[in-house]
């Protein structure tokens, strides 16, 4: 006796192909957070420079050249590094030139916040490994005609701004490397509409032969 032999089992359904308009859609929503979080770290970045240069990086008593009174006074960082302010004035106008530009301008406006960034980090850098307080009495003396008798640093403020200009590269970083894609993917991509049903489908004849009727003018109901 010959036993018949199992059947096979049910092959399982094949997961559907992705859609095309699912792969474009979802990379042109990648492009827009990337685009989000350029502009996020041009804005963090530029601000925390602006703030962190007009804090005071040095304190020191000082008297003036041609009297004994002696005073307290403060040197912010724009007076220590006054680039640093300029270059992060470049980082926020480039945060509009970004949302203004595409492919190859929108490339070139991330190199430039690149360059303000690393431009911040090059002064800043300088004025620590020289000496915050000598760069201190400097700016006292050539902006106030102030004579240094004893100074306290404020070292936080200096590395606040070269950690703004750090941002602040890597704003620039970032639209250099992928902005190209932003501007492609939003220009190419766009979602299908679909058609109303009511446009594919022709109106019943009935309908036709009532409107037929009355253009003529006879009575449809007759």
């Amino acid at each position: 006796m010959v036993l018949p032999e199992p059947a096979a089992p049910p092959e399982s359904p094949a997961a559907p192909p992705e859609s095309g308009a699912d792969q474009p859609a979802a990379r042109a929503e990648r492009a827009k957070r990337e685009l989000r979080l350029a502009v996020l770290l041009s804005v963090l970045g530029s601000a925390g420079v602006l703030f962190a240069a007009s804090r005071a990086w040095v304190t020191f008593s000082s008297e003036q050249a041609l009297t004994i009174a002696r005073s307290t006074t403060e040197v912010s960082g724009n007076l220590i590094v006054p680039g640093a302010r300029a270059l992060a004035l470049v980082g926020l106008a480039g945060v509009v030139a970004v949302a203004a530009t595409r492919r190859t301008g929108r490339a070139l406006v991330g190199l430039l916040v690149l360059a303000a960034g690393l431009g911040v980090m090059s002064v800043v850098g300088t004025v620590l490994a020289d000496s915050l307080l000598t760069r201190g009495i400097q700016a006292a003396a050539n902006e106030r005609g102030l004579q240094l008798l004893q100074g306290v640093t404020h070292p936080v403020w200096a590395y606040g701004c070269l950690l703004g200009g750090l941002v602040l590269t890597l704003a620039g970083l970032l639209v250099a490397v992928r902005g190209r894609r932003w501007a492609a993917l939003s220009s190419a991509y766009e979602p299908p509409v679909p058609r109303p049903a009511a446009m594919n489908e022709a109106p019943p004849a009935g309908d036709k032969a009532v409107w037929d009727a009355l253009d003529r003018g006879d009575d449809p109901t007759t």
